[in-house]
């Protein structure tokens, strides 16, 4: 098994062995167009890549003040799973706090999905 992201169609699929779609997500992506190049350019990395590591985030918070948000407790969701993406660190897909910003390009690099698509 395995998961694609489909930066243009904004969806995130868990692929089988046998190469059919398990499962299809909406997913937010970076706000950039093509392939991440640098820390801060709000792209979402192109590329074949592993698992890093997964990491409990549910004691993650995340200063949203350049939003007005201020502090939020949880932004992540429950899981934030780290990639391995050569250059990058911090690139991974977590759940979000806002689910409207799902099927959109508006994060700065990270794929988010909604909370309740981490009870698969």
């Amino acid at each position: 098994m395995f998961i694609r992201v489909d930066k243009q169609k904004l969806t995130l699929s868990i692929i089988g062995k046998d190469g059919n779609i398990i499962k299809e997500f909406a997913v937010a992506v970076g706000t950039g167009l093509g392939n991440k190049v640098e820390k801060g350019d709000m792209k979402t990395p192109e590329g074949i890549f592993t698992v890093q590591e997964i990491v409990d985030a549910r004691d993650w918070k995340y200063d949203f003040t350049e939003d007005s948000l201020g502090l939020i407790a949880g932004a992540y969701g429950p899981w934030f799973i780290r990639l391995d993406v050569p250059g990058q660190k911090g690139i991974g897909i977590h759940g979000t706090y806002d689910n409207t910003t799902i099927g959109k390009r508006i994060s700065h690099g990270c794929i988010r999905m909604k909370m309740m698509m981490w009870n698969i």
